[in-house]
């Protein structure tokens, strides 16, 4: 049963209301209670299936950070609260999260939502788990980098891992580097801290 939460909001935001009319790999529709909206940059309304950032306001709504000034400013304005998650609304109405925008990645201009690839990496048989993030090269820009743990017993080949992603990515979402780790660093909760991430072993870089 998926669904969208967040501290802030008490903690639920979106529910699929129940196995038979639930939408998979959705968070179902917002509640009642919240009022949210999906925005760009310029703090403009998106239209429906379009990815922007998910703001929230309603009763449940936390009024702020215990005495956290700054960071009351730039997540609580006028009303709304701001979460740094990204996500769309299709035309019922049912909420898709599609990642974090301090993880964005930006690669020749173009955006890169680093839960796309990871659905992808996950698709390949012999990996238990995958993270992907941006990683900064001085005369390359921002490229997209893998972290992968195989399966126990599972020996995978970083280019056939580039090579099952160009099948279904366009070219500037493909993983140009790959690393295979032990694992990956999670909370109690199983979500990975890529904050943490860093190169434990042989970065790969793979071509076009």
């Amino acid at each position: 049963m998926e669904g969208y939460g967040i501290t802030e909001a008490s903690p639920v935001v979106s529910v699929n209301p129940s196995p038979e009319v639930r939408v998979p790999g959705s968070a179902g529709p917002v509640i009642e209670a919240i009022h949210l909206r999906i925005i760009n940059e310029k703090g403009e309304d998106v239209p429906s299936g379009e990815t922007g950032e998910i703001i929230l306001s309603g009763d449940p709504i936390s009024p702020g950070y215990f005495r956290n000034p700054e960071e009351n400013a730039k997540s609580f304005q006028e009303g709304w609260f701001y979460t740094g998650d990204l996500g769309k609304l299709d035309a019922q109405g049912i909420l898709y999260i599609e990642g974090r925008k301090k993880e964005l990645i930006i690669v020749s201009g173009f955006n890169v939502h680093p839960q796309e690839v990871e659905e992808v990496l996950l698709e390949i048989e012999g990996i238990a788990k995958a993270a992907v993030v941006g990683e900064k090269r001085a005369l390359r820009g921002e490229m997209v980098k893998a972290y992968v743990v195989p399966e126990e017993g599972v020996n995978l080949d970083p280019g056939e891992i580039a090579k099952f992603c160009r099948k279904k990515l366009p070219p500037h979402k493909v993983p140009r580097l790959i690393e295979i780790v032990n694992d990956l660093p999670q909370t109690p909760t199983g979500k990975i801290m890529k904050y943490l991430l860093s190169s434990q072993g042989r970065e790969v870089e793979v071509g076009e």
